[in-house]
């Protein structure tokens, strides 16, 4: 905070200073003291260091306003009141922000770890760490089959990746939505009234961006009793801080030459790059601020993550949806790349039209 300059001439600082602790009111430290001397002291220096000290702390406060410029904690988000809050927990997350970031540093051939024990490089999720994250499924076999991620936003709306909505004009009468567990076969499946998939969305170039569509539920859940099935805010653009770690969830596949996905979540840390450096590395929507690109370095998602949460810590401990697991080079291999929740949330709310706030 700025120190407001001197009331008083420099040249008689110490001396009137002396005069005041001997005289009654003591300033300095914040604070002010009284004298047993003050008794003993002339009405005309208590009139003058009456108005000296009501001057100093209306001054001081003036100058305080104008001054202090430290950034403020400001957590207010869109669909976002008690939303996030679940203790998220992950190995190895780092903040990483302040580093030079560059592209060279980073081997991009994609490191898979052992299937018995992590999801490329992550690890099981705890109970009630991701009460947002939701499984996609239609029960089908081959081509036609949907496994994806997605993220509760509202009592009855989920917000996931257009690719996973297969296909794009079909049938979703027999896709069902698991909330409420972190294990497949615990989950509690909720049949689909609606399925919004972007207007823009091209099936046959994901890489061209507007990966995203919005899922009704057809039966509202309930926030207040059931603490495993809550929300997740939308992020703003200021959430996403180049070097953050966030954390991606799903129950993909363990290893990209797997035969199925697992029975339990999982959980990874990936770090965000800045979007021109992944050009070099993959192909990138035009309009690049429309994606979240990550390398890192044995850890990815893979088939069947998709559609899930990227999510990101707030200043006051929440966590927000910041991005949607769109695609990546094959082999799960880097980098990664998501579709940003907040360059689509005008989109999602225009759609959704939430009436009341999670």
């Amino acid at each position: 905070m700025h120190t407001p300059p001197p009331l008083v001439d420099q040249r008689h600082r110490s001396s009137r200073r002396e005069r005041w602790r001997q005289g009654g009111w003591r300033l300095g430290g914040g604070g002010r003291q009284r004298s047993t001397a003050l008794l003993s002291v002339p009405k005309a220096k208590l009139i003058l260091l009456f108005l000296f000290s009501y001057i100093s702390i209306c001054c001081r406060n003036i100058i305080t306003i104008f001054y202090v410029t430290a950034p403020s904690c400001n957590p207010e988000r869109e669909i976002c009141r008690k939303c996030g809050e679940a203790p998220i927990e992950v190995a190895g997350l780092s903040d990483n922000s302040t580093r030079e970031v560059q592209a060279t540093i980073y081997n991009l051939n994609g490191d898979v770890t052992g299937e018995d024990t992590r999801i490329i490089g992550g690890d099981k999720a705890s109970p009630l760490e991701y009460p947002y994250q939701v499984f996609i499924t239609n029960n089908r076999k081959g081509r036609r089959s949907v496994n994806c991620g997605g993220s509760i936003i509202t009592r009855d709306w989920v917000v996931t990746a257009a690719h996973c909505m297969i296909p794009p004009a079909g049938d979703f009468s027999d896709m069902v939505v698991g909330v409420g567990s972190n294990f497949r076969d615990l989950l509690e499946y909720l049949s689909v009234s609606q399925v919004i998939i972007h207007e823009k969305y091209d099936s046959l170039r994901i890489q061209d961006g507007n990966d995203i569509a919005l899922i009704q539920l057809a039966k509202k859940l309930n926030f207040k009793k059931n603490p495993s099935v809550q929300p997740v805010c939308l992020a703003e653009a200021e959430d996403l801080v180049i070097g953050q770690d966030m954390v991606n969830t799903g129950w993909g596949l363990l290893n990209p030459s797997a035969n199925s996905i697992p029975n339990a979540l999982f959980e990874v840390s990936l770090t965000p790059m800045d979007v021109k450096i992944c050009t070099y590395f993959t192909e990138i929507p035009r309009m690049q601020k429309s994606v979240i690109c990550t390398i890192n370095d044995g850890k990815s998602n893979c088939q069947g993550d998709s559609g899930g949460p990227l999510v990101a810590q707030l200043c006051d401990g929440r966590w927000v949806l910041a991005g949607i697991s769109s695609y990546g080079e094959s082999g799960c291999t880097q980098p990664r790349v998501f579709t940003s929740v907040s360059y689509y949330k005008d989109w999602i709310l225009s759609n959704i039209k939430p009436s009341v706030m999670c």
